[in-house]
């Protein structure tokens, strides 16, 4: 029996898009933030969830604007810094790790109305792109309706029409039949 997921799995490919980096720089933060993707129940794809994108975003976003580098050093206290440069390079991952390990976050009240606003809104999209594309095929549908009933009563006027000659056909048969012949090339109408 499955579980229903309480977050929105993400590819590792959809999260190198959403946050605009490659794979390379992708790993290195997975890396340096301590984030173990889970895999996917259903695909079996490594997946990421919306708490960690948010820890990503935030490193990338901390690392663009100068106020940390998450991959060499986190901000710290300079007197922490100085201490680091005579860390050993195994030391300062270490130190990397623990301070950038991830606590169980639970989600305030600010985060879910941002999601709940976020599907709204993509709700709200979707269904306007779908009355759209309902009153596109309604009104085509209007045309073909009126062209059917076009055709039906032209079709309707032709059945008079063959009728009438079925009948013409008859009558002349009957006329026709009524001639006898007498001599050669003359007939007589009986």
């Amino acid at each position: 029996m499955t579980t229903l997921r309480t977050v929105i799995p993400y590819t590792p490919g959809y999260v190198q898009q959403l946050l605009e980096v490659d794979e390379q720089v992708l790993v290195s933060y997975v890396h340096a933030l301590g984030i173990t993707p889970q895999q996917d129940d259903i695909s079996g794809n490594l997946v990421f969830t919306q708490s960690e994108v948010d820890a990503l975003r935030r490193a990338i976003h901390a690392e663009q604007t100068g106020l940390a580098n998450p991959i060499t050093n986190r901000m710290m206290p300079t007197s922490k810094v100085m201490e680091a440069d005579a860390m050993t390079p195994s030391d300062n991952a270490l130190l990397t790790r623990h301070v950038n390990t991830p606590a169980q976050q639970q989600p305030d009240a600010g985060q879910l109305s941002v999601v709940v606003d976020a599907v709204n809104q993509v709700k709200a999209g979707i269904l306007k792109d779908l009355s759209q594309l309902l009153d596109d095929k309604l009104s085509g549908l209007d045309e073909v309706v009126i062209e059917l009933i076009r055709s039906k009563s032209d079709n309707d006027s032709l059945k008079q029409r063959i009728s009438l000659m079925q009948d013409e056909v008859e009558h002349l048969k009957y006329e026709l039949g009524r001639f006898k012949p007498v001599q050669f090339g003359f007939y007589r109408k009986g």
